[in-house]
């Protein structure tokens, strides 16, 4: 291996709550620097089994999205930021990596835990938002301040 390679075995195995592409940028880059590129090397390919896929946003996708029930989605993604932060810990990765996958279980278990009356999440998500953790460790940023709270 050469200096500033990572190993794969540090990121098997893969749990299978997690998005493997995800997977292995993250724990990759919470162990080394991660240069990354904008050469394109493959085309994105749509199948039935993508986990994640290209969605055309449209208006009515969007607001679709917003008004979902928060249902399992929700509940999962505290369990998968938990599964990374052990992963994390048990690699010795750098306190920094540790620190952020410690606020995104946080902020993951916060957003999981919301009450089911929506108008009872009002203040909860507003102080929470205040700090800028939506913003951080949430993949959609603002638009989940706006999903956790309709």
């Amino acid at each position: 291996m050469h200096s500033g390679e990572v190993s794969i075995d540090v990121a098997l195995p893969f749990p299978v709550e997690s998005v493997p592409d995800e997977w292995l940028e993250i724990v990759a880059a919470a162990r080394e620097r991660v240069a990354t590129s904008t050469e394109q090397v493959i085309d994105y390919r749509l199948h039935a089994a993508n986990q994640i896929g290209v969605v055309e946003p449209t208006v009515r996708h969007k607001a679709r999205r917003v008004l979902q029930p928060r249902g399992d989605r929700n509940r999962s993604l505290p369990v998968r930021a938990g599964l990374l932060l052990e992963r994390l810990e048990s690699v010795g990765a750098e306190p920094s990596a540790t620190e952020r996958a410690r606020r995104q279980v946080d902020i993951e278990r916060f957003r999981a835990d919301l009450l089911a009356n929506r108008v009872r999440r009002i203040i909860p998500v507003v102080r929470r938002a205040a700090s800028g953790d939506h913003q951080k460790y949430c993949g959609q940023g603002a638009m989940d301040i706006v999903r956790d709270v309709p």
